[in-house]
């Protein structure tokens, strides 16, 4: 939906973005730097072929997406995705410091590594974070308790930390089951009066 489109976000605050549906809100604020970051996989387009990302009334022009990010160090990056005029796709990261850039990493995998590294998330966390469905957001108000934190952990991306967790609670539990039958078996037995009596032999 976009060409030739700016946009500088708040540092601090809410914002709100307001149009009709199908006007671009979501490809501008969450398609686009999804997209820069992680490529199609990020958009809600991810499962048609990247040419779909190109703008509809421009087809035949290369396609690029440029989302400049600062850390809380001072440090900025900005990453940079798109399409050139054959259909190779195309990835880089640069560093920014004031107003010279210097190339950290070019092609997908090497990008990657750098959003790994910098970000800490993939895409699919990346997109759950950062997107609530209306529907979604509709079923939190009509529940409660135990069946409202298992959507908000359906929207989160929980379930997998929760599995997790519950893997390691499963192997304490049979762990602390060991240590109460050894105990049980070894009974009365004081290990540092056997070692006194091995030294008195």
């Amino acid at each position: 939906s976009h060409h030739m489109e700016k946009l500088l976000l708040p540092a601090e605050g809410i914002f709100v973005a307001a149009g009709t549906s199908g006007s671009g809100k979501s490809s501008l604020l969450i398609d686009a730097p999804g997209y820069a970051l992680f490529g199609s996989n990020a958009t809600r387009v991810r499962a048609r072929k990247q040419t779909a990302l190109r703008h509809r009334d421009h087809p035949g022009e290369p396609m690029s997406v440029r989302v400049l990010y600062q850390f809380d160090d001072g440090q900025q990056l900005m990453f940079a995705r798109g399409l050139d005029a054959r259909n190779s796709a195309w990835a880089e990261v640069y560093q920014v410091k004031g107003e010279e850039s210097t190339l950290l990493a070019s092609g997908s995998q090497d990008v990657a590594r750098v959003v790994a590294r910098q970000i800490g998330v993939d895409w699919r966390q990346f997109y759950a974070s950062f997107v609530c469905r209306q529907d979604e957001l509709t079923l939190l108000t009509r529940l409660a308790g135990r069946e409202r934190k298992e959507i908000v952990q359906q929207m989160l991306g929980m379930r997998e930390l929760d599995k997790s967790a519950e893997m390691v609670t499963k192997k304490l539990r049979t762990y602390n089951q060991e240590i109460k039958a050894l105990s049980s078996a070894l009974g009365d037995y004081d290990l540092p009066d056997e070692e006194e009596a091995e030294k008195a032999l």
